[in-house]
């Protein structure tokens, strides 16, 4: 998401909570689009539980240290590293 919205500010006040600064090459402001982009593999995507939900038959879940999340992955294709969405 673009900065200034809801989950990119909790992703970013998340990422500076842990002295993480991400690398963050493409925004999109569609969830629709953000799954996509995952799914080709061009990176991973961070979306709200509800909207992971949306996406679970086309991407699948990442696990977290602190918390287990729920978000997507496809189930053939590129290697998993690279289609996953993380879920807030």
């Amino acid at each position: 998401m673009p900065p200034g919205s809801g989950l990119r500010t909790v992703l970013d006040q998340a990422c500076a909570a842990q002295g993480v600064r991400p690398s963050i090459a493409l925004k999109a402001s569609a969830a629709d689009a953000i799954a996509d982009l995952a799914v080709r593999g061009l990176g991973v995507a961070v979306l709200s539980e509800p909207m992971a939900d949306t996406y679970r038959d086309r991407l699948t879940p990442m696990s977290s240290p602190t918390r287990p999340s729920r978000s997507c992955s496809p189930g053939s294709g590129a290697p998993p590293k690279t289609r996953h969405c993380a879920a807030c």
